[in-house]
């Protein structure tokens, strides 16, 4: 009895393989199959926009760090209280600072930024690079009285050196770091405050690749840096 009702099974599982799909098993798996592929397409899509966006979000983080710090170290060899000013801070009209200031350098290169003057007064000026420590034994009495100024032009932060009347040297234009944010106060140095400097920037990603050509733009991303500057009052 067992062996008859095995045998009735096995002969109709054989047959309904024989029939091949029905009507409605054949709708069913025409519409998952699509839906399928859309779940996987999206699945990859988005896989692929969130690696490019981590990719601008580092490569933002590493512009700004770069920028900041190597502004900050320039920075950092001036003195506000020094007698003219060497620091000066304004605004520019989409409220983003332009800062100019002096640094001591040594022009005649003897290893020092102090003349022979009455108490070693410091040289102030600028040297045509930024992080510069010599002239290579070379007398350069041009850079004495010279301004370092950064700021903000076409979406660019910029470094030039000015002359003594405050003309831009020619030639000595720099680009800092790009992708400046357009909103207001993407560059921003606060004044000192116990001889500390807090300089604010803000850069934009336009992540392109993950949108496979069309521009998508990220919300700005503000980084920040705080500088000790010179205690000298020379």
């Amino acid at each position: 009895m067992k062996n008859d009702q095995l045998k009735n099974r096995r002969k109709s599982m054989l047959e309904r393989t024989e029939r091949g799909f029905t009507l409605v098993e054949l709708l069913v798996a025409t519409f998952l199959l699509p839906v399928l592929f859309l779940s996987l397409y999206f699945l990859l899509n988005m896989s692929h926009v969130i690696l490019s966006t981590n990719d601008i979000f580092a490569q933002l983080n590493q512009s700004a760090i770069q920028t900041l710090r190597n502004v900050s170290r320039e920075i950092a060899q001036t003195n506000p209280v020094a007698t003219p000013v060497r620091l000066v801070i304004t605004t520019d009209a989409n409220n983003n600072s332009v800062i100019r200031f002096q640094i001591p350098v040594d022009w005649d290169n003897d290893g020092d930024a102090v003349g022979n003057g009455v108490n070693n007064p410091v040289e102030w000026g600028a040297y045509d690079e930024a992080g510069q420590t010599n002239t290579s034994g070379i007398l350069r009495p041009d850079i004495l009285g010279r301004w370092v100024r950064y700021s903000v032009v076409n979406g660019q932060l910029v470094r030039e050196i000015l002359d003594p009347a405050l003309a831009t040297v020619a030639g000595s234009l720099r680009v800092i770091a790009n992708n400046i944010s357009p909103a207001a106060g993407a560059f921003v140095v606060a004044a000192p405050v116990n001889s500390i400097v807090r300089t604010t920037l803000t850069l934009r990603g336009i992540d392109q690749r993950g949108q496979m050509g069309a521009a998508r733009t990220f919300a700005d991303v503000p980084f920040m840096n705080e500088t000790l500057l010179r205690v000298s009052t020379n």
